[in-house]
């Protein structure tokens, strides 16, 4: 199975998958303010038949030398309103397995923003003022954590992508068969926005704000078992074109499970010995806004404002650091029993 196919197919996926990536288990939402932990059995889709959970805490084992890793980042970004980027640009190709989990691809693709008029400055989002998608992994603990994330940001008109693939080839041993799980730490999503306005009105300090005239943004975290869905979570942000500029704010979208940061731990089943299984983490953010207005507010005192639209959608990619170095590296792990 490509390590690649799960993440340049997910643009035309279609309701059934989603429905069946929903029913590989159930998943109660929890208390507002608490991150979803929480166990999921997947045998049924993973071996064709259902699995109890095992019972008990017996001790568990790491995947080790039964486990092959690799990993793949690609991005895309462009200037126009469009139904896609373009193919996504890998950081890497072709992708090798090896008995060493990696770290993830850093890569990016960074468009140029015109020069604001004369005598004005624009105002933009804490992250800076990019039209870009990236993927970005600093292993170092003294990084700050906007440094380990995947996102796409725009500046006015613009439509980009970033997505991740982590894939775990797992090739169990011919001695006996393994019940093992896939346990990974929830990608938490990510979104800010500041919308073209100015203030004016009959006071003359009534502020205004100018809507995109479009907007669709995801983030996405699907897993997959040898191609076949499993697990999902994702949000979504829309704005139709048919809504007047009239109508504040945007339709929210979310799935039944969080992108939160918890951690979900799903039981493939018992695997036979002797039998390999590939499972994939495709993490993904997608952001496609039509914003041509900006406004300029006066400044007595300087360079006037250039307010347009600035947006950001991402997800933070799952990490962890451990004594004595905290080092981060990837969160996600295999076990058996």
């Amino acid at each position: 199975m490509s390590l690649f196919l799960p993440l340049v197919r997910q643009r035309g996926r279609s309701a059934a998958l989603v429905a069946l990536a929903g029913l590989a288990a159930g998943l109660a939402l929890p208390p507002a303010g608490q991150a979803a932990t929480a166990t999921h059995n997947v045998s049924q889709l993973v071996l064709g038949t259902h699995e109890p959970l095992p019972a008990g805490t017996a001790r568990t084992w790491a995947c080790g030398g039964a486990c092959r890793y690799a990993s793949v980042s690609g991005v895309q970004m462009s200037n126009a309103y469009g139904a896609w980027p373009g193919a996504l640009a890998q950081a890497a190709w072709p992708v090798f397995f090896s008995n060493i989990a990696p770290i993830y691809d850093t890569t990016q693709e960074s468009l140029a923003i015109a020069a604001p008029p004369v005598g004005t400055q624009y105002l933009t989002l804490h992250s800076g003022l990019w039209q870009r998608a990236r993927v970005g992994f600093s292993y170092l603990y003294t990084a700050a954590d906007s440094e380990r994330q995947l996102d796409v940001q725009t500046f006015r008109t613009g439509n980009g992508a970033s997505a991740v693939s982590y894939a775990v080839r797992i090739e169990t041993p011919v001695d006996r068969a393994r019940p093992t799980y896939l346990r990974f730490q929830v990608p938490v999503a990510l979104r800010d926005a500041q919308q073209a306005g100015y203030i004016g009105g009959p006071s003359g300090q009534q502020p205004f704000t100018t809507p995109p005239k479009r907007l669709q943004a995801r983030s996405l975290v699907d897993v997959y078992v040898d191609g076949l869905p499993v697990w999902s979570a994702q949000s979504v942000q829309l704005r139709p074109r048919r809504w007047p500029a009239s109508l504040a704010g945007t339709l929210q979208l979310d799935g039944d499970r969080p992108l939160d940061g918890g951690t979900a731990t799903l039981f493939l089943g018992t695997l036979p010995a002797g039998s390999q299984r590939t499972a994939v983490i495709v993490m993904r953010s997608d952001l496609r806004v039509d914003a041509p207005t900006c406004h300029t507010v006066p400044n007595v005192l300087g360079d006037g404002q250039r307010r347009c639209d600035a947006r950001l959608e991402g997800l933070s990619l799952p990490s962890k650091s451990a004594a004595p170095f905290y080092i981060h590296t990837p969160d996600i792990a295999v076990y058996t029993r």
